[in-house]
C-alpha cells in the first residue's frame, strides 16, 4: 500500500482501506459504520468495494475530533 505524506497527494477517491489507514480505524469497523449510515462511504454496486471521496474523510475526521473534545 502506498503511503502518503500529503492531503494533497491523496487521490480524490479512496477506498476503504487506506481511509482507514489516514483515520487510524481497522477497515472491517469504517465497513460497519458506513453499513449504519455513521460514516459517509458508499458502495457503486452490491457487494461492491466501499469508497470515500477523500473531502468527506476529512471532514469526518474532523468531526470526530470535534466530538472527542467537546
Amino acid at each position: 500500500m502506498q503511503r502518503y505524506t500529503n492531503w494533497n497527494a491523496l487521490p480524490l477517491v479512496l477506498d476503504i482501506d487506506v481511509a482507514a489507514m489516514i483515520a487510524g480505524y481497522h477497515p472491517a469497523y469504517l465497513r460497519k459504520l458506513a453499513r449504519q449510515g455513521e460514516f459517509p462511504a458508499k458502495q457503486n454496486k452490491p457487494r461492491g468495494k466501499w469508497r470515500i471521496s477523500k473531502d468527506e474523510l476529512r471532514g469526518w475526521i474532523t468531526n470526530q475530533a470535534d466530538n472527542i473534545s467537546a
